[in-house]
């Protein structure tokens, strides 16, 4: 470590005083170095300042006026390039230079100084490219080797199934997923009549998780109103698209685009993916079909809300982990 790191140190004035000891060898040029800082208007409080402000830049013209002579070296040390901030009259302390009023040495000191340079900041490691397909990394190319390998990525093995949770978890999930279905449901029976029912089945499977799995990411207001609307809407355009004449092949695009959408928006919420294909598998909806997006969008809403309440209401949980 290089001299001008170690001064970057030390706080107080005797640690300054500690770390000059060792790196210039002798007490005088200690002193010397004391008398400048206080010369250049340095309050004694605030020597560690001082010292880092004129020693610092200058180590190597301390540490080289720091040897043999008597007090006109001592003097020329000061004056000559050493402590360009004091002034050309300053003179030495009588107390903490000696007696002649000079800095004096009785041997010759060596100093070696090594000032290490910053080190640059490493460059950030590349991660490799994901591999598109499993062959990619496996070694043995046979066709042995990767029928083995692919049949070896079915066996599972690295995670555990889910445990039953705790009586009381039960018994919130049942009241919370109970409530909030009977308040969709019952509004869905007011508002549906021959034409449109506005009973969403999806938002069944949406209970599930807000209910069951409260801190999942996947239950949050962000996914859950998110991860539906979005969904609603592509399904929609895709019908629109396509129209009555391929509903199978409609239902297929509108599932795989929501959950891409989902992916790319951090909106994943995997019942999401039912309602894009039953927008459209069933008879289209009013308003060209946009009905549809109201009731998906406004049943989330009210499942959200029972969900607030509910699980809040159980001693152990808390909902939401985050909103957006």
């Amino acid at each position: 470590m290089g001299v001008e790191e170690e001064l970057e140190r030390p706080t107080s004035a005797e640690d300054w005083r500690r770390v000059l000891l060792t790196a210039l060898g002798s007490q005088e040029a200690v002193d010397a170095c004391l008398f400048a800082c206080l010369q250049d208007g340095q309050h004694t409080n605030n020597t560690a300042a001082s010292f880092k402000h004129n020693i610092a830049p200058n180590i190597a013209a301390i540490t080289s006026t720091s040897g043999r002579g008597g007090e006109g070296q001592g003097a020329r040390g000061m004056e000559g390039g050493a402590f360009p901030n004091a002034g050309a009259d300053a003179k030495p302390s009588p107390g903490g230079l000696g007696s002649a009023g000079g800095v004096t040495a009785d041997r010759e000191t060596s100093v070696s100084i090594e000032v290490t340079p910053p080190l640059e900041p490493a460059p950030k490691p590349v991660p490799p490219p994901t591999p598109w397909f499993f062959w990619q990394v496996v070694e043995d190319k046979s066709f042995k080797g990767l029928t083995k390998a692919y049949f070896r990525k079915m066996y599972g093995g690295i995670d555990t199934p889910l445990k039953m949770p705790p009586l009381v978890h039960l018994f919130w999930s049942f009241v919370g997923s109970w409530f909030g279905i009977l308040l969709i449901a019952g509004i869905a029976d007011v508002l549906s009549d021959d034409t449109y029912d506005w009973l969403v089945g999806s938002l069944g499977a949406s209970a599930v998780l807000l209910f069951v799995l409260p801190d999942a990411k996947l239950s949050s207001p962000r996914n859950l109103v998110g991860g539906q609307g979005l969904s609603a809407l592509v399904g929609i355009i895709v019908r629109h698209i396509f129209g009555n004449h391929v509903r199978w092949v409609s239902a297929a695009l509108a599932m795989s685009l929501s959950a891409v959408v989902m992916a790319v928006t951090g909106t994943t919420h995997p019942p999401a993916g039912g309602t894009a294909m039953i927008a459209c598998w069933v008879v289209v909806a009013p308003w060209e079909g946009f009905q549809y997006l109201v009731a998906v969008v406004c049943g989330s809403v009210l499942l959200l809300i029972v969900a607030l309440i509910v699980n809040n209401l159980a001693g152990k949980r808390q909902y939401p982990t985050f909103w957006f």
